[in-house]
């Protein structure tokens, strides 16, 4: 667990949160290993956009902030894989690149059951 700031129920919550944030991201980084990419530069560039959304979502040390902010579209393992995504494209249009992660979704998007179970 981490040290978050907040009460402690709150501290509980968002660690939960955070848990799934983290299971979720270990389902992305296979997810792109067995996706198909074309070009392994492609690849790379996904593994760098998760691990970079990854540095952010663990970043923040409030656990209220993190509640607030993540807290209706993480309620269960699955929801949090899809939302993922989301993130990533949010990210991705603040810093204006390009997403490299359209093969990966794609992967997570015909396996979704098998991963939520392998990873529940």
């Amino acid at each position: 667990m981490r040290n978050l700031k907040g009460s402690e129920k709150q501290i509980k919550w968002a660690n939960d949160i955070l848990n799934r944030m983290n299971i979720a991201n270990e389902v992305w980084k296979e997810s792109i290993e067995k996706a198909n990419y074309k070009k392994e530069e492609t690849r790379q560039k996904a593994r760098e956009q998760v691990a970079a959304l990854i540095e952010e979502l663990n970043s923040n040390d409030n656990s209220s902030d993190i509640i607030n902010k993540y807290s209706h579209n993480t309620k269960c393992l699955e929801h949090t894989i899809l939302y993922m995504y989301d993130l990533a494209r949010e990210k991705a249009q603040r810093e204006n690149t390009d997403l490299s992660l359209s093969k990966t979704a794609s992967y997570i998007d015909k396996n979704i059951e098998e991963l939520v179970e392998k990873y529940s």
